[in-house]
């Protein structure tokens, strides 16, 4: 009995060990937008095609996938106040296979890849969020 409480106040060490290295990592290395990619940087734009045609295949299903991305453009760079991560929100057109226009909304945020290294992209196409996983209208990611 007594050496499971040993375990397990060492792993409770361990454990509080780690999560004061991670803090003190996250505190050395403030956001910092410069290290993000440009809203119409290749990389940026073919990870927003990929999710846009994940949601398209198994949620939405209309039938009018997008097919191609436009006049990308920064809407704004969040890299100052309670946020220690960087962030670039930014807007595209999307032409639809049948010639529509869509309006993309998309978030570059720092730290925010695999594992914690390098960047994430989350997007939204206006109109084509049923579940409204990024709020009313994409509002998590204006």
């Amino acid at each position: 009995m007594t050496k499971a409480i040993f375990k397990t106040s060492r792993l409770s060490r361990l454990t509080s060990i780690g999560g004061l290295m991670m803090g003190a990592w996250l505190a050395a290395t403030p956001a910092q937008a410069h290290k993000l990619p440009d809203c119409d940087a290749s990389s940026v734009l073919a990870k927003v095609s990929r999710q846009i045609l994940i949601a398209e295949k198994n949620v939405v299903k209309s039938g009018d996938a997008i097919g191609e991305l436009k006049y990308s453009r920064q809407l704004k760079v969040r890299e100052n106040g309670p946020r220690i991560f960087a962030q670039r929100y930014c807007r595209a057109k999307g032409i639809t296979q049948s010639g529509r226009s869509k309006t993309v909304y998309y978030l570059i945020e720092e730290k925010n890849g695999f594992i914690g290294i390098g960047y994430g992209v989350e997007s939204c196409v206006l109109g084509r969020d049923p579940w409204k996983v990024h709020g009313a209208n994409c509002r998590s990611v204006r």
